[in-house]
């Protein structure tokens, strides 16, 4: 059975949850590294117009997404395969052509 994998994922979190008492916003950050763990990091973006407060974590991925990953990597390698294949085809018949406008050697 294939392994799983870990996996960067990211949360937008609101502005508005660090607004109030200190005691407030520090339950608020005890409760985001319960949810996400200790490793977790807080993002802060900003442009002209927005600031955007993010937490990103590491975490196992489901099972929908390693099914959709081993599926992608079997789908690859089939079409890897028929590739060359198909490129091996097109030699043998190139070097059919030529045998039989030059001779076989």
């Amino acid at each position: 059975m294939a392994k799983y994998k870990m996996i960067r994922d990211r949360r937008q979190l609101s502005l508005c949850d660090l607004e109030g008492k200190l005691i407030d916003v520090c339950e608020y950050f005890n409760d985001l590294v319960e949810q996400y763990g200790n490793d977790a990091e807080l993002v802060l973006e900003w442009d002209y117009e927005n600031v955007d407060l993010a937490v990103e974590f590491e975490r196992e991925e489901t099972d929908k997404e390693r099914d959709r990953r081993l599926l992608k990597d079997l789908r690859a390698r089939e079409k890897k395969e028929a590739a060359k294949v198909s490129k091996e085809e097109k030699e043998r018949k190139e070097l059919a052509r030529l045998q039989k406008k030059y001779g076989e050697d």
